[in-house]
């Protein structure tokens, strides 16, 4: 009887072991996509970001206007920074560009004008709002013109919806994948119990009383399966970052994002189990004791 005993032990841990495996599994690569998505959308920011408008100034302005100017742009709720370009700074540049040609010395004066160069909030660089952005700047005070790559954020935007959809469909797809993986998993481990769901609806259990060790226990199995996903993902993207990126993805991770996936996960986990075990332990509560035997 014993032997009986561990040999049965043995098996409902094997199952249970088998069953907390592959839901982490698919909560691995679910956090995975997740994290994959943070990522791609701190790297769209930042190139977003990078990319700058010239406001080229007036010739007569003095220091005092220039540096009232940069105020207000800074003051400015779509501007991440600016930095100011002198005439003379301007020349420097492209002399180096140029190599020893030199434009003010073959025309008698320097052709270039100062300016101000302005990087964007990620937010404020979709094509509708730069149209906004330009017609507003060009009636700052000493702004003679201004210079920008309309045709670069365009390009960025599309680039960075289109991926960002991929991942959207991806994530989609895993988290079906996960419901049906999971679902499966807790219904075979009901499935296992289905004779002591019988017993107890004979003996006059009521239906609630029936499910709520099930709906525990598989909430339990989702709640590890959540946990160990979640360390899982951590040591991969650590070694990720560390060995293959050499830390460059830190900067497009916030803990913020990381609380949001590992949240997701633990959800994902908790709820699809107890969901599936609800659902599963019904349908024998509900199942005639003749049928039960031909499943």
């Amino acid at each position: 009887m014993s032997q009986k005993n561990k040999k049965r032990s043995s098996a409902f841990f094997h199952s249970r072991f088998l069953a907390i495996m592959s839901i982490a599994v698919v909560l691995f690569l679910l956090g995975a996509i997740g994290i994959i998505e943070f990522i791609g959308r701190g790297i769209g920011n930042s190139v977003r970001e990078d990319l700058s408008f010239n406001l080229l100034l007036s010739s007569d302005m003095d220091e005092t206007q220039i540096q009232e100017l940069q105020r207000q742009i800074v003051a400015t709720p779509f501007v991440k920074d600016v930095s100011y370009i002198s005439a003379d700074q301007a020349l420097e540049e492209m002399k180096k560009e140029l190599g020893e040609d030199d434009p003010a010395k073959m025309l008698g004066y320097n052709p270039l004008q100062a300016e101000m160069c302005v990087h964007l909030k990620a937010q404020y660089t979709h094509p509708d709002s730069l149209k906004v952005i330009d017609s507003a700047i060009r009636t700052w005070d000493g702004v003679d013109n201004l210079q920008y790559r309309a045709d670069m954020f365009d390009i960025v935007h599309r680039n960075t919806r289109r991926i960002g959809l991929v991942l959207l469909i991806l994530a989609a797809l895993l988290l079906l994948i996960s419901y049906i993986q999971i679902n499966n998993t807790t219904r075979l481990l009901i499935y296992s119990k289905r004779f002591s769901i019988r017993t107890m609806t004979l003996v006059g259990a009521t239906p609630r009383f029936i499910r709520k060790p099930f709906v525990r226990y598989s909430m339990l199995n989702g709640l590890v399966a959540a946990l160990l996903a979640i360390v899982l993902l951590g040591i991969a993207l650590y070694a990720t970052d560390e060995y293959a990126f050499n830390k460059s993805l830190r900067p497009y991770l916030t803990v913020e994002n990381l609380l949001i996936i590992a949240g997701g996960m633990l959800l994902v986990g908790i709820l699809i189990s107890a969901f599936s075990a609800r659902a599963a332990t019904n349908k024998y509560i509900r199942m005639d004791g003749g049928k039960m035997h031909l499943v």
